[in-house]
């Protein structure tokens, strides 16, 4: 019976080839492959451990029964042992995470990476675990996905308890930010792998058209990756992922990698793919405009926990911290005695106040007497796209801006540069707060 191929020793770095030889090797663990980069915590100049080396991976890989059949399988004609599965009839399913904590031992003490996390994920649908550097959304993806082991908790899919399930059993579909294609293989062939790999019962050959119509790249199935450009080459990654059809999607970064002016013209074509299949995906970001133009839901993280889950409306109109609006938003930030907080009637114990750009008022002329207001000097403007910025500096040298949408402007006169203007706030929309409650920086 023939062998698995071994990777070519043309391809990288030697990490990048171990890599590959474990893919080919052991493909229930392919994935764990390539997320076995150390996790830099922010702050720290150490790396935390990651779940373990290659080395360890393949020696787990060759004890599991799984892959000791895909040893001696042959990589082409393999007899079912799963169901065929049609794309049309995927079906997510839910995640409920229960107070799962994940501590990593580090040489200045126990880093806490997840702290007391419940959070549960909606089948079929797209959430967006979005944060700041080091807040504890990769560690939960890792979590989910298996590579990690939570300190304390459970994680269930629907109703099944998979805290201790192995990797290769939760049937999971993983794309990270740098595709980790094989470069050797047409697209044809990295698509089919896994489905050939796990011995699916299904037509392979109808399986990757189907995928490459899914994907908009009919035709294109003999290319191989470095003859794409980057979004395309994140399509095939998306496709192979979907290609055994998996329950759950994992989304880390996938577009990190992408030039910003194609992000959001591939962003809105994986949105499209995903919606099509129905398959439940959690996706890993930094990036708030990514996070509200893909998700059904979204999670805020900072410093381990989770801040607020909602829709992209619930979190843009009732933020539930100072922290959640500042890191969603373009904010002003003001000592709270300074000049135009003290003329808006604002009072609060904390040391500064924060307001939206959106949610300053600015006229020409004096306000009537009803209206509270502060003068202050046009210093800047500058056009954003639909977008005018205003920079305006108070007589007590405080700085603010105010945005203005570009039909918005139009109506309204423009202001000139040193012009006096009149400057006005609801302050019922000013939020006060200590620097700490912003801070992402680790405990």
């Amino acid at each position: 019976m023939a062998s698995l191929p071994q990777a070519p020793v043309h391809m990288g770095t030697v990490r990048q080839q171990q890599q590959q030889q474990l893919m080919l090797r052991h493909p229930n663990l392919y994935i764990a492959c390539s997320t076995l980069q150390p996790t830099r915590h922010r702050g720290r100049g150490k790396h935390c451990a990651a779940q373990g080396s290659v080395a360890a991976a393949v020696e787990e890989a060759k004890q599991s029964s799984a892959s000791a059949v895909l040893e001696t399988a042959s990589t082409s004609g393999l007899n079912s042992v799963r169901p065929s599965i049609s794309l049309s009839q995927s079906s997510g399913v839910g995640v409920k995470v229960v107070g799962v904590r994940k501590e990593y031992k580090t040489k200045g003490g126990v880093y806490i990476g997840a702290d007391g996390i419940d959070l549960e994920i909606q089948a079929g649908k797209m959430t967006a675990l979005l944060g700041p550097s080091g807040s504890g959304k990769t560690t939960l993806l890792r979590l989910i996905s298996g590579l990690e082991e939570p300190t304390e908790g459970r994680i269930y899919f629907d109703d099944e308890d998979a805290t201790e399930l192995p990797v290769q059993e939760r049937e999971i579909g993983f794309v990270f930010q740098s595709y980790a294609l094989f470069r050797h293989m047409t697209v044809a062939q990295n698509i089919a792998f896994g489905p050939r790999i796990r011995r699916l019962g299904i037509d392979l050959d109808q399986r990757v058209q189907e995928l490459l119509e899914l994907i908009e790249l009919p035709g294109l199935g003999h290319r191989h990756p470095p003859q794409l450009s980057g979004g395309q080459r994140q399509r095939v990654a998306l496709a192979r992922a979907l290609a055994s059809n998996p329950r759950l999607l994992l989304l880390d970064e996938p577009f990190g990698a992408l030039d910003p002016m194609i992000r959001k013209s591939v962003r809105k074509g994986l949105k499209g793919i995903i919606d099509k299949v129905g398959v439940t995906s959690i996706l890993v970001t930094h990036d708030q405009e990514e996070a509200f133009d893909l998700a059904d839901q979204i999670v805020i993280f900072n410093r381990g926990k989770v801040i607020q889950v909602g829709d992209r409306d619930q979190i843009r109109r009732s933020p539930a911290t100072p922290f959640v609006l500042n890191f969603i938003d373009d904010v002003n930030q003001l000592p709270v005695n300074c000049q135009f907080v003290k003329r808006m009637g604002f009072k609060a114990d904390k040391p500064l106040v924060m307001c939206r750009p959106s949610g300053v008022e600015v006229s020409a002329q004096p306000p009537d007497q009803s209206q509270k207001f502060a003068p202050a000097i046009v210093v800047d403007r500058i056009d954003i796209g639909s977008m005018i910025k205003y920079i305006l500096r108070f007589d007590d040298g405080v700085v603010i801006e105010m945005h203005l949408q570009g039909e918005e402007h139009e109506r309204r006169l423009a202001f000139d540069l040193q012009q006096r203007v009149f400057v006005h706030a609801n302050p019922e929309h000013f939020w006060p707060f200590y620097p700490d409650e912003i801070s992402s920086a680790p405990l």
